[in-house]
Order: structure tokens, then sequence, then C-alpha cells
């Protein structure tokens, strides 16, 4: 069910509209919550055996963080994550200007 959110996401627009937010909101809240019961999640498999599944749960955790930077992704796609110069144009120095000019004056 995760994988198809990502793909839909994929396929959904780089526009900012209340769906898409909704979308990325959702690319960055699932991963966390599915990392964050990994213990429930694999506690099925624990029962049957002793074994540690360490593997399996390394590779649970790449692949949510692989959500998560699907997530990042779309939203630098999207012009949320600023990562251009004239995003921080505020803490900029102003620039000098070269000459001046002012409107002509009629007499």
């Amino acid at each position: 069910r995760e994988r198809e959110r990502e793909v839909f996401t994929w396929f959904s627009s780089h526009s900012l509209t209340i769906w898409t937010i909704m979308m990325v909101g959702m690319m960055f809240v699932t991963p966390v919550n599915s990392m964050l019961s990994m213990e429930k999640t694999f506690a099925r498999l624990n029962q049957d055996s002793n074994e540690s599944y360490l593997w399996q749960k390394c590779l649970f955790v790449l692949m949510n963080l692989l959500g998560v930077a699907l997530g990042m992704y779309k939203c630098a796609s999207m012009g949320l994550i600023p990562n251009t110069p004239s995003d921080w144009l505020e803490f900029m120095a102003p620039g000098e200007r070269a000459e001046y000019s002012s409107p002509g004056l009629a007499f």
C-alpha cells in the first residue's frame, strides 16, 4: 500500500495544490510511523523463531528512508525546499547601482 502511494506521488503534478501538499505530507509521515512501529511489524516473525531478522529490518528501514528521500525530491521539485541562491536573497547585501535614472521634468 505504501509503494502505491509513492507511485501515485511520482505521477502527481508539481504545482502547489491541496492534493499534492497532502500527498507530500504523507510521504514523510507514513515512513516515519512505519519505522517507529518496526518492532510491532516484525513481532509476528519473532514469535516463530528466535532469529533477530537484522538484515530484513535494515532493508525495511532503508526502503522507508527511500520513501522519505522521494518526498524530499518532490518538495524540491515543487519549490518548497530553499535550494537556489534566489531563495536566500533576504540575507544578501543589496548590490551597488551602476547608474541612476529619474523621469524627465516638463516645464
